[in-house]
């Protein structure tokens, strides 16, 4: 893995337009990295999705859905489940996370094949500082559906907070390969490979963004 302060040192340089990009067109939903911050750079970790991507609190329903794409699978939810879910995904809204586990568990457990529910759950989980019972979730909405961009991003936050850099690289370089001109993928993959320090992606991902 390659030194902070040389990953800095790109940070500040060639890449100053992409930072810019993150800041002020990227809106991700990263509230699920935990990492310390970095005292030498006065609280700014750059291992921290939160720090580095804004969301606003009247934004996270639309993140919410954005990120918790419909499966064929979720077509086939009892009622019993999506009320469930329902339930938790207010809660997720409302940042009441651990509330949110116990609905979405039992969204999963009456149907475990709930894409969204695996996915919602994740969510909760990463909010609670939970990376590792995330990226499972994460893992499994994937295992049951390999086609939705935004569940390898979930991936790659879990991934990032477990500072599993070259695995979250992948998992946002799978995303947009399903989802090519989505905007915030790419910028989350910018992001990935420069925790990873392969410069060259960044600087090829980042004169697509």
């Amino acid at each position: 893995m390659c030194s902070l302060g040389k990953a800095i040192g790109v940070l500040m340089g060639f890449t100053l337009m992409l930072i810019f990009v993150v800041l002020s067109i990227t809106q991700v939903l990263a509230q699920g990295t935990h990492i310390a911050p970095n005292a030498s750079m006065n609280g700014f970790d750059p291992t921290r999705l939160d720090m580095v991507m804004e969301l606003s609190n009247d934004q996270w329903r639309r993140h919410l859905e954005s990120l918790s794409e419909v499966s064929k699978l979720d077509f086939k939810i009892p009622a019993s489940a999506h009320r469930e879910y329902e339930k938790g995904a207010r809660l997720l809204i409302e940042k009441k996370f651990g509330d949110a586990v116990e609905h979405l568990t039992k969204a999963i457990s009456i149907y475990p094949k709930y894409v969204r529910a695996h996915n919602a759950l994740g969510l909760a989980y990463a909010n609670l500082g939970k990376s590792e019972e995330a990226e499972h979730e994460f893992s499994q909405s994937i295992t049951l559906d390999a086609h939705l961009p935004y569940s390898y991003m979930n991936l790659s936050w879990a991934q990032i907070s477990l500072k599993q850099f070259q695995q979250a690289e992948q998992s946002l370089q799978r995303a947009t390969d399903l989802a090519p001109l989505d905007l915030h993928l790419l910028t989350a993959l910018t992001y990935a490979q420069l925790l990873n320090c392969d410069y060259a992606g960044v600087i090829a991902t980042a004169e697509k963004v």
